[in-house]
């Protein structure tokens, strides 16, 4: 389902709201993912906590932190990516995410199987065949 809509995002982004600034679009993609995280603040009872508590105080920190720094800041960046590039290379950068995954688990000795190697394999014949094709439309 992430991977349909992330496809959706690029070309609708891309297509029909070019004309739109990056920060522009970070900030109501954002917005609108605050509604549903309220309503899971909201449902888990995160307003009844006491922020005295540092464990609460550390973790409400930690969470800010990756909102603002992990997805807002990825954002801004990857709009300005979509624009300044575009759409093929755009969704072709996140697909390093996987390698840099497998790497980070070798660093910190976790299991990695054949599964993890194999989906990789074919994530990285997938952006080569892309790329053969976007080359051969470009000539």
């Amino acid at each position: 389902m992430a991977t349909l809509f992330y496809g959706f995002n690029v070309n609708m982004v891309f297509k029909q709201l070019s004309n739109i600034g990056p920060l522009q679009l970070a900030s109501v993609a954002l917005s609108l993912n605050a509604i549903p995280a309220l309503i899971v603040l909201i449902y888990t009872g995160y307003f009844n906590l006491s922020l005295a508590s540092t464990d609460i105080l550390r973790s409400t920190g930690a969470a800010a932190a990756l909102g603002i720094l992990a997805t807002a800041l990825a954002s801004i960046i990857f709009y300005v990516l979509l624009k300044n590039a575009g759409a093929v290379f755009a969704s072709m950068v996140t697909y390093g995410v996987p390698a840099v995954a497998i790497f980070l688990g070798i660093l910190r000795k976790e299991d990695i199987g054949w599964e993890q190697i194999a989906c990789l394999v074919l994530i990285l014949t997938g952006v080569f065949v892309a790329n053969i094709k976007s080359n051969k439309q470009l000539e």
